[in-house]
């Protein structure tokens, strides 16, 4: 009987030496990238135009205790209205001589729930600052990374280390320092919002495309690690819908590792049951934050974004249709 080649020990230490160098890249690239967004300190410079409306919710919520998704009307009409740098504004309206009352909905500015409960829960972690936004965001970033790195602590820990090299190139460029463009992509804000959702959507593709076995006990925290990047990956979605892009190449492998996969039972079973947690943590988060806002952002149609940017075109060409629009770029 032929005896299987002896186990080479000096080649698997030099693979689990390289691995942890590179999860130390990674862990660094995002520290760097965070830091520099912390000493920028660019939300000062930016109008938040389009967020104006989530962030008057979120003051009304944070602050003067409105129900999630309600506002005050001052409080709206202080910041949908200012000309002043909107962080003095906000520090105003964070600090009225008297309560105000009589909450209504926000305006229909065509941003969905996504930043008004992202902008809600920043304010209540960081307080009601203009940089519970960035700084919120640089919280999330950090779960999905560490979420990420806790599952593939390998080579593939590289997607880590490239997204956030790109992220802090892109802070030296005129995206952030050039103000007419800079205030429509603020760091925080809706748009930026959107580049939430890379390291989760890699974390799913990868997640899919891994066929080795494994232990019922590394199989059960590995779906809890997929549970956390789709609670992130829906509310980037939420927040900016062109995020909601990444469902394509995330369902593209999926249909692939079953086609290749078809004839093997086990991968098949271990695929449907990555697939069911995907879509039931998805769908439970997404509905949960439904059923904690006014009927009305359903009733009305204002869940989402995507809709909405059509109609906030045709109110647009038909001012009558609406008090006035905020200063969304469609």
């Amino acid at each position: 009987m032929r005896r299987p080649p002896p186990l080479n020990r000096a080649a698997f230490r030099d693979t689990a030496v390289s691995s942890r160098l590179q999860v130390v890249a990674a862990v660094l690239s995002f520290i760097i990238y965070a830091s520099a967004v912390v000493v920028l300190q660019r939300h000062r410079d930016n109008s938040f135009f389009c967020e104006r409306i989530g962030l008057a919710a979120a003051v009304s919520d944070v602050v003067y205790g409105a129900p999630l998704g309600k506002v005050y009307p001052e409080i709206q009409t202080q910041l949908f209205n200012a000309q002043a740098p909107i962080e003095a504004v906000l520090e105003r309206v964070a600090h009225l001589d008297s309560q105000p009352t009589n909450t209504i909905m926000p305006v229909s500015d065509g941003n969905g729930i996504g930043f008004i409960v992202a902008a809600s829960w920043a304010m209540h972690l960081f307080g009601p600052h203009l940089f519970s936004l960035p700084f919120f965001t640089l919280a999330l970033m950090a779960i999905s990374t560490a979420t990420f790195l806790w599952r593939f602590g390998d080579n593939r820990s590289a997607v880590v280390t490239v997204t956030f090299f790109a992220l802090t190139l892109m802070l030296c460029t005129p995206l952030v320092w050039d103000p007419g463009i800079a205030n429509q992509i603020p760091i925080g804000g809706i748009r930026y919002f959107s580049l939430l959702a890379i390291v989760p959507s890699f974390h799913l593709v990868l997640e899919l495309a891994d066929g080795n076995a494994q232990a019922e006990r590394a199989r059960r925290l590995h779906t809890l690690l997929l549970a956390v990047q789709v609670i992130l990956l829906v509310l980037a979605i939420l927040v900016r819908g062109s995020a909601a892009s990444a469902a394509g190449p995330i369902l593209l492998v999926g249909l692939i590792r079953v086609w290749r996969n078809r004839a093997n039972r086990f991968e098949l079973r271990s695929l449907c049951r990555k697939g069911t947690v995907i879509a039931m943590v998805g769908a439970v988060f997404a509905g949960s934050l439904v059923v904690a806002l006014p009927s009305r952002y359903v009733r009305d149609g204002r869940v989402g974004t995507v809709f909405w940017a059509s109609g906030g075109y045709q109110l647009r060409r038909k001012p009558g249709l609406a008090v006035r629009q905020s200063p969304r770029k469609i």
